[in-house]
């Protein structure tokens, strides 16, 4: 129903639900010290903890988008095809909750360029088959759209490709991320990027599969906000929930394993301080 009380129990268990998958892909690709690492570091940014308040439509995208990035983790890893069924059926309700999920298939066929030997996968009918499965999964959105003069297709297009200044939106796009996800988070795994390129050739490893498909949205909104009307921070959310599960895992790892109980410690501090600036807000608006 539309009772606060069901609204807010229905948030917390779609956050549950995100922090479990989390912790599964961590577990399942850097062990139990990563995945518990990789919880503390959401705990430091604000956007997870101040957005887990209530419910939105970002928090079930969320869900599918990690299971789809478990299954995808999966089947790099084993070249098992059942785990392309899980992609098509967790990508096809991830769109029905947003649009952007299509950005997931993008960071696969970027995958499959990028290293030659998961090349030969652009003709592999089973990825087609795949994203098929995804369309008829969402199908009952393409159908409401084509009743009605394709109008929600129209409306996020537009908003998003046109309607500012060129640049206008950028800057503040890149500080409002920055500061909704951590700078200190953000600083550690461009970092992190650098220090382990050498695993990133590997195309079968944890860090390929999981960095591709994560920055993809960072790298498209940054772009779109460019020339788009709107470019809301927290759209880069989906990059940084892959972010912090390779923060969790260097964490643990040199050059910062030796720092890693102070790096945590001002993290969470710093979203505390998030925290307590907005119910200060709140109580006293400016």
């Amino acid at each position: 129903g539309d009772a606060e009380w069901a609204l807010e129990v229905g948030a917390q268990l779609v956050n549950l639900s995100v922090i479990a998958l989390l912790y599964a892909i961590a577990h399942h690709a850097y062990g139990r010290k990563a995945a518990l690492s990789s919880l503390l570091v959401l705990c430091g940014m604000p956007y997870f903890t101040l957005g887990s308040v209530f419910l939105h439509i970002s928090q079930p995208f969320m869900f599918f988008w990690l299971l789809t990035l478990y299954c995808w983790l999966r089947w790099v890893q084993t070249q098992d095809s059942r785990w392309l069924w899980g992609i098509g059926v967790a990508a096809g309700f991830g769109a029905l909750s947003k649009y952007i999920m299509i950005l997931f298939y993008g960071g696969m066929m970027l995958h499959f360029l990028l290293y030659r030997e998961l090349r030969r996968n652009l003709v592999n009918w089973r990825i087609y088959a795949t994203g098929g499965l995804s369309l008829l999964i969402f199908s009952p959105d393409l159908i409401w759209n084509a009743r009605h003069e394709w109008s929600s297709y129209i409306y996020q297009f537009s908003r998003g490709t046109s309607g500012a200044e060129f640049g206008e939106n950028t800057l503040l796009f890149s500080i409002g991320h920055l500061f909704l996800f951590s700078p200190l988070w953000f600083v550690i795994a461009m970092s992190l990027l650098y220090l382990n390129r050498n695993r990133l050739w590997n195309a079968r490893s944890s860090e390929s599969a999981i960095t591709l498909v994560s920055m993809v949205p960072l790298v498209f909104f940054t772009l779109t906000s460019l020339k788009g009307s709107i470019a809301d921070p927290h759209w880069a959310n989906l990059s940084y929930l892959g972010l912090a599960i390779l923060i969790g895992k260097g964490l643990n790892e040199s050059p910062f394993a030796p720092f890693r109980n102070k790096l945590l410690a001002i993290g969470i501090g710093f979203n505390l301080v998030c925290i307590l600036l907005v119910l200060w807000h709140v109580q006293s608006p400016l």
